[in-house]
């Protein structure tokens, strides 16, 4: 099995950083996973939107499951994703495979979620 690791940055158009961490809850929700916040703070560009920073962990028996487990998971945020990759290493493994939201399509679940972005990266090493 492969480790895998998929970071999320994901932008909300909420007043404050209380209700960010509950549209971070509504993503937990939608991707049926919990989510290991990293930093959630305001956008310094535009205030009344806020970037926070999380990270979830699966296990998948290959590559191909990887990729379409990742797919698969931005699609219950948002359908309308620019995907990049996957990018392979010479021994086959993901060397990095990501995709970008744009707010600006209609596609997203969250009312509030203005941008996105997820980036696989697998482990370097196979759990048993």
């Amino acid at each position: 099995m492969l480790k895998t690791t998929v970071g999320w940055t994901l932008m909300f158009r909420v007043k404050n950083g209380d209700k960010a961490k509950k549209e971070l809850r509504r993503v937990e929700e939608l991707l049926g996973t919990p989510l290991c916040l990293g930093v959630c703070e305001q956008y310094w560009k535009i205030p009344e939107q806020w970037t926070c920073n999380a990270e979830m962990q699966f296990e998948a028996p290959s590559i191909a499951e990887q990729i379409t487990r990742c797919l698969l998971l931005a699609n219950r945020l948002a359908i309308g994703w620019h995907v990049l990759g996957p990018y392979l290493q010479a021994d086959g493994t993901v060397q990095t495979f990501s995709g970008i939201f744009d707010g600006h399509h209609p596609g997203a679940k969250l009312a509030s979620l203005e941008w996105a972005q997820f980036e696989l990266v697998p482990s370097a090493a196979s759990l048993p």
